[in-house]
């Protein structure tokens, strides 16, 4: 789970992107990848992404709410990519105080790959505030 907070007081919100180093799982002992993609993991061989799992922002009369973007706001083993381009992952409509989200990393390795331990991704994540 990656958990991220968030608080602005930027008048047009905030959107937060996210990319990854490579685009892929991989593991430096076996060599094998997994693929992130914008998928439904149950109906394909294998990938990765990411999903949105909790959204929580205080509420008073001049803040706005947070919300998903579509790719990411699926159920069960629906995914969003972690690509090497940026992603919008999040945006919020004005300011937001106490803004707290996270979410699940759910992978799928397929038939052809080698069991480790070591398989690995870096994600970045970038508020932008919207003024």
């Amino acid at each position: 789970r990656i958990w991220i907070d968030a608080t602005t007081n930027s008048q047009g919100g905030f959107a937060i992107l996210t990319r990854g180093l490579n685009g892929e799982l991989k593991s430096n002992t076996t060599g094998k990848v997994i693929l992130s993609a914008t998928a439904n993991l149950n109906t394909t061989s294998d990938g990765f992404g990411i999903q949105s799992e909790y959204i929580n922002q205080d509420s008073y009369p001049s803040l706005g709410t947070i919300s998903a973007m579509s790719d990411y706001s699926g159920t069960g083993n629906y995914v969003g990519i972690v690509g090497t381009s940026a992603s919008k992952v999040y945006e919020a409509n004005k300011p937001i105080f106490n803004g707290r989200m996270a979410l699940k990393v759910i992978a799928k390795p397929g038939t052809n790959k080698t069991a480790a331990t070591d398989y690995q991704e870096s994600i970045y994540f970038v508020l932008v505030p919207r003024f």
